[in-house]
């Protein structure tokens, strides 16, 4: 089928299932009108639980050598991931660590925010890798979680190859990557899988990027020429546990320094694409998928400006018109102090000489793509209020307030400014006199720790920094962050992996002050992709009031959040309907969804498509020709007009031409 006219099919599809929705709500029993949400006395809405009582005490320490330092390696700072899985399928949602010189750590949740350290005994602390990213997905489809981790750094590729964990049903795991021909060994950030092709089973996109060692990056980017060998990677799921990178085949032939990929239907026609953030001056990817295994990039078409350094991503509609928006952070200050010292101004010419070349405007701030539903985004970060975060990481969507509006979180902090000015003219110098180390350079290096922001919601559009009133007002240096139902009570906890730092444990109390209420929805899918990525939810509850979510596997940076999509209802008591939308275009619609409970679907239990369904609820076919019965008893009547009583001059009458 024609692109155009699917995308076409599919977004009128959607617009009638929003007015149905609106007309449930109108014309069902109406609920009271929920009550504005707004902050208790009785504390910020998340606390940070003390590693002592949660028993978490991972820490991502670097040590920096004469060999290993910023001066030689300017991605040493980037740090590690962090991701909640069900290891042992009991409901509980443990947590998983990444180091980037350490083992990496795996949690079992005990219940009651209690958590054991299970990593040596799983087999998952790793080797001499330089791990970053991590993902969980049910690669097998034997209903356990598995995890995907990418390594990177290392100029020896055996020391880059990814691993695949499965899980072997018993708390331990057995690394089958090779086996299962995912063992990329590219300078690998993020992986993450979803069904591209619609055959049922999961695919995996992993982002590379070349060597970021000061050296080789420079005469790389001095050459002026892509090297495909550091693409990114597509790999197809044969369906017998087995992989083939089928990259050249549809269309992923890339050259740029990837951060993190986020999939989903941006064009809303029912096929998952993919947006790549992209560092430095290489622009970011928007992969359109064709529907025919091939993916074709339409950044430049659809989107106006772009962010610059490019750095963590997520999609959500923030705006709850069912389009999926896209926010990307970048690393301008939000004060004037830091955005002098360490930021040079972007040249103009090195600017025009990258929109000239056929490349999109770029920009130093983040992003926010609000998606008009046609194919086109506008930009409002600025206008939104989340235009400015310092050196950012990881950034994703969540309702965190149970209040109807998905709501924002950042990661940020960067180890040591080597961005710098003051800094960067004496290792300029330092660097010259050879009886100075590399080290000592360094330690010249200014070490700001930031804190990180949440943003809430305000709906219209605009957001607000709540980062101190709900809690987050504490320095540090944070790179990965992921988000879970920690202790099971209905509303979002958070985790932060930090750099030199135990990392973060945060338990909203959402449910404890009585804020707002919430449902929490998981599917279970048929065939391979029993986590339903790709799945989507429209929940309608009280007067008009709609929402639209989407199951995304690997979120924001080198991270991993539950797939459970969450619904904040604010003060209503339940939800009138959800439809649900699986990848396979199967339909589902529930009824009457109790406040603060979770509902699991399966799709087997799906018996109809889209279309078919709304056949059955939509009393008229939208193609019926109804231009006869409309206009068989018009006439024309020319209205009587004296053009020259109006204007004496005018040589001939207007008016009939």
């Amino acid at each position: 089928m024609n692109k155009t006219v699917k995308l076409y099919r599919i977004n009128i599809i959607f617009i009638l299932i929003f007015s149905i929705f609106e007309l449930v709500s109108f014309t069902s029993c109406k609920q009271e009108k929920g009550q504005e949400v707004k902050k208790t006395s009785e504390g910020p809405l998340f606390e940070r639980l003390k590693s002592s009582a949660t028993g978490i005490t991972f820490n991502n320490q670097l040590t920096e050598t004469e060999e290993l330092n910023a001066l030689i390696y300017d991605g040493i700072y980037t740090g590690g991931g962090c991701a909640a899985l069900d290891v042992n399928n009991d409901g509980l949602q443990d947590l998983i660590f990444i180091s980037n010189q350490g083992p990496e750590k795996l949690y079992l949740n005990k219940g009651g925010f209690k958590f054991d350290d299970i990593s040596k005994s799983a087999g998952i602390e790793g080797g001499n890798e330089w791990s970053g990213g991590v993902t969980i997905a049910d690669v097998n489809a034997d209903g356990w979680d598995d995890i995907y981790i990418c390594n990177s750094f290392y100029l020896d590729p055996e020391l880059r190859r990814n691993k695949l964990y499965i899980n072997n049903k018993d708390n331990t795991f057995t690394n089958k990557a090779k086996e299962y021909g995912v063992d990329d060994p590219g300078f690998s950030t993020q992986g993450t899988f979803f069904d591209y092709d619609l055959d049922g089973d999961l695919d995996l996109y992993v982002v590379n990027q070349p060597p970021n060692h000061t050296a080789t990056r420079n005469a790389l980017m001095a050459t002026n020429k892509p090297d495909f060998q550091y693409s990114d990677h597509l790999y197809k799921n044969n369906g017998n546990e087995t992989f083939t990178d089928v990259s050249v085949q549809a269309g992923i032939q890339n050259f740029a320094y990837g951060l993190s990929a986020t999939i989903g239907d941006f064009f809303n026609d029912g096929i998952p694409d993919i947006y790549v953030a992209n560092d430095y001056e290489y622009g970011d990817y928007l992969y359109i998928n064709k529907g025919d295994g091939t993916f074709i990039n339409v950044a430049n078409y659809a989107l106006r400006h772009i962010s610059n350094f490019s750095m963590g991503a997520d999609a959500a509609d923030i705006n709850n018109d069912g389009f999926l928006d896209i926010f990307v952070a970048d690393m301008t200050p939000e004060d004037h102090y830091r955005n002098k010292t360490n930021m040079a101004g972007m040249s103009s010419e090195n600017f025009w000489k990258i929109v000239n070349a056929g490349n999109n405007y770029q920009y130093m701030f983040n992003t926010l793509q609000l998606n008009q539903g046609n194919g086109l985004f506008s930009e409002i970060g600025q206008m939104a209020g989340v235009a400015k975060t310092d050196w950012s990481w990881a950034a994703f969507f969540s309702d965190f307030d149970n209040d109807g509006n998905k709501d924002l979180f950042v990661a940020n902090g960067i180890l040591k400014d080597i961005r710098n000015r003051d800094f960067n003219s004496y290792a300029v110098k330092a660097f010259q006199d050879k009886s100075i180390s590399r080290l000592k350079i360094m330690e010249k290096a200014p070490s700001v720790p930031l804190r990180n922001y949440m943003y809430r919601n305000d709906g219209g559009l605009h957001f607000t920094n709540m980062s101190k009133d709900w809690g987050f007002d504490e320095p540090t240096f944070s790179q990965g962050a992921c988000y879970a139902d920690l202790d099971n009570d209905g509303d979002v906890d958070m985790v932060v992996n930090n750099m030199n730092e135990e990392a973060f444990v945060y338990q909203n109390k959402t449910i404890e002050q009585h804020i707002g209420n919430g449902i929490r929805i998981k599917l279970v899918g048929e065939g391979k992709n029993l986590k339903s990525f790709g799945a989507r939810v429209l929940a309608a509850y009280g007067e008009g009031k709609i929402q639209m979510a989407e199951i995304i596997n690997a979120r924001g940076y080198m991270s991993c959040s539950e797939p459970i999509l969450h619904f904040g209802i604010g003060d209503y008591d339940h939800v009138d309907s959800i439809f649900v939308r699986w990848p396979s275009g199967k339909y589902m619609r529930v009824d009457n969804i109790k406040k603060n409970t979770v509902t699991t679907l399966y799709e087997k239990d799906a018996t109809t498509t889209m279309e078919e369904q709304l056949l059955q609820i939509v009393p008229f076919i939208l193609t019926d020709e109804i231009t006869e019965e409309c206009f068989k008893n018009a006439a024309h009547a020319e209205n009587s007009y004296n053009d020259f009583k109006r204007e004496v001059l005018i040589p001939y009458k207007q008016s009939t031409l």
